[in-house]
């Protein structure tokens, strides 16, 4: 591997934390932006899911190819290529007039995402002694924890405000949401010229990569399909039976009672397994398979997969109980989140120096059941939950993400050959998003499921308000229940607003007192049945740490060499060797 002259390490890591920042940040802000995207644009909730659907589609489909090309053409070239892309998507979001404009732009930014991904970790390796890997990845990691949280508060506040009344005038925007997207990009412009700046260049010229484009269409077409069958098939078409038609090009798709589902998950692991076969017939493939070889490497992407699996699912689930059943708004729901990020961005530096000095293998194990263990904590939720309340769990869960999560990649990448980082990286983070986009896809699934029977337990179990109302209030509990399931037994979202029902009610309650205590008590009753299938889904979140603890066990604890003075070192005189 060739590296041209160094500059000073710890600000090669702010430019790339930065660039790390830009992408966990918009991540986390544009659902925040949804409802103001369909009422401008005047799309429906399906449709408005297609923005980060179709960011989501390119930077998986192609994290793979994009690790390796940073190897083969320079680290360094495809961080800016990635930077340029995702700051010039953001400014066309920022700017677009049409719904078509916006989704564009949204593939332009994943593009950009799948480039720059990889290589905030191929720089590290690249930059940083094994030695102090560990202290680098914890910045990384701490910095990945940050954005989690800072990420709404900041789009929540843009969405809502803009930049205040007088800025938003001067600069002619109106609409909050655009002000998200312009924000990625003057970070994203920043980091070009930090990256010109500080950032030598690396690459591996021990061999000739040839670019194999069927292996692209093959790799890309296998993540395409993996990740559009997890993100829309259970929401939009169900996961074996059919909930609604699916076309493709204006032509509808029969399957019978069958959904569509299965059969594009199907041909993901089809394409896939060529892909493999392929590759393992390859010199210089651009899927290194030998790289699992390496119990480290092998452990941490399993670790990493299943730690993004349980986070994922968690951040999906969090902010949906705090704004739905504690009545937050977006802004305040990030709010009560900081003790989590806090205690990620302390954990996370600490975690990656003690890896340094004492091997990561038992930090991350003790992390991931620590990280169970919250998730055992943070299932005791109910109506009655206070803000207060939450603050030791979700201390307890960001000491449990923010203690694997940057050993997990330094020891991923402690013993891969600086020439194949790029590689690693871009397989490492490949796993990594597929493990997030199962979580999101299992944790929701299974609160959908959990939810009708836990509602209707939780109605079943309240009382009328009064003796006089009580054969009443009987009729209207079986009325909200038929009102309240949908087709497939889950949960709508409008189903959630009560005060929807009082309409309902008034033929059966005239006066206006009785319906206020009755929806008071249906309320209550259908929170408690949220909070109870929360709970079943954060215990089912919490299985998954668990297994990635057994898979930290099979790693390597390595043997300290740095730690060892030679002769050389400590200004003994050696003979040289004949």
């Amino acid at each position: 591997m060739t590296q041209t002259k160094k500059t000073n390490k710890w600000l090669i890591l702010a430019v790339v934390c930065t660039s790390l920042f830009i992408i966990m940040m918009q991540n986390t802000t544009l659902n925040l932006a949804n409802p103001d995207i369909m009422r401008d644009f005047g799309v429906s909730m399906t449709q408005v899911g297609w923005v980060m659907t179709s960011y989501m589609l390119a930077f998986t489909s192609f994290l793979l190819m994009m690790g390796k090309l940073g190897d083969a053409i320079g680290r360094k070239k495809i961080f800016m290529i990635g930077l340029a892309f995702y700051s010039v998507g953001g400014i066309f979001a920022g700017l677009a007039n049409s719904f078509a404009m916006l989704i564009a732009s949204s593939v332009v930014q994943g593009l950009g995402g799948s480039m720059m991904m990889p290589a905030t970790t191929s720089l590290i390796a690249a930059n940083f002694e094994k030695k102090e890997r560990g202290a680098a990845m914890g910045m990384w990691g701490a910095v990945s924890g940050l954005a989690v949280v800072v990420g709404p508060l900041v789009g929540g506040s843009l969405a809502t405000n803009g930049l205040g009344d007088g800025l938003n005038a001067i600069l002619g925007i109106s609409q909050g949401w655009r002000y998200i997207f312009f924000l990625s990009a003057i970070l994203g412009i920043i980091s070009i010229i930090g990256t010109l700046a500080l950032v030598p260049e690396s690459r591996d010229e021990s061999e000739a990569f040839k670019l194999d484009p069927l292996a692209v269409l093959l790799s890309a077409g296998a993540l395409f399909l993996l990740t559009y069958g997890l993100v829309e098939g259970g929401k939009n078409y169900g996961w074996l039976w059919k909930k609604a038609d699916y076309s493709l090009f204006g032509a509808t798709l029969n399957f019978g009672s069958l959904s569509v589902t299965p059969f594009i998950l199907g041909l993901s692991v089809l394409l896939g397994a060529i892909f493999l076969f392929r590759e393992s017939r390859k010199k210089n493939p651009l899927f290194e398979a030998r790289l699992f070889a390496d119990p480290n490497f092998a452990g941490g992407v399993a670790v990493t997969a299943i730690l993004n699996f349980a986070m994922m699912g968690t951040f999906f689930l969090t902010p949906f109980f705090l704004k739905s059943v504690v009545g937050l708004d977006s802004l305040h729901a990030g709010f009560a989140m900081i003790p989590m990020a806090l205690a990620v961005v302390v954990a996370s530096p600490l975690a990656g120096t003690l890896a340094d000095r004492f091997g990561a293998k038992w930090i991350i194990f003790a992390g991931m059941l620590v990280m169970s263990l919250a998730l055992f904590l943070v299932a005791q939720l109910s109506p009655e939950t206070t803000l207060a309340s939450l603050v030791l769990p979700f201390v307890v869960l960001g000491i449990g993400i923010g203690l694997p999560m940057s050993p997990t990649t330094s020891a991923a990448l402690l013993d891969v050959p600086l020439a194949k980082v790029g590689s690693a990286s871009g397989t490492l983070s490949m796993l990594r998003q597929v493990g997030g986009i199962l979580g999101i896809v299992v944790i929701a699934t299974a609160f959908g499921n959990f939810m009708p029977s836990s509602i209707e337990k939780g109605i079943a179990a309240q009382a009328a308000p009064s003796e006089r109302l009580a054969r009443k209030f009987d009729r209207v509990k079986s009325m909200m229940l038929d009102g309240m399931k949908g087709g497939s037994g889950s949960m709508s979202s409008s189903s959630l607003d009560m005060n929807a029902y009082k309409d309902k009610l008034a033929p059966f309650f005239p006066d206006k007192a009785d319906q206020e205590a009755v929806t008071k008590s249906l309320t209550h009753g259908v929170y408690v049945g949220m909070s109870n299938a929360m709970n079943d889904a954060f215990r089912l979140a919490a299985i998954a740490p668990l297994f990635g603890a057994l898979a930290a066990l099979f790693m390597k604890s390595p043997k300290r060499k740095e730690n060892i003075v030679t002769l050389e070192e400590a200004g003994v005189p050696v003979a040289e060797e004949a």
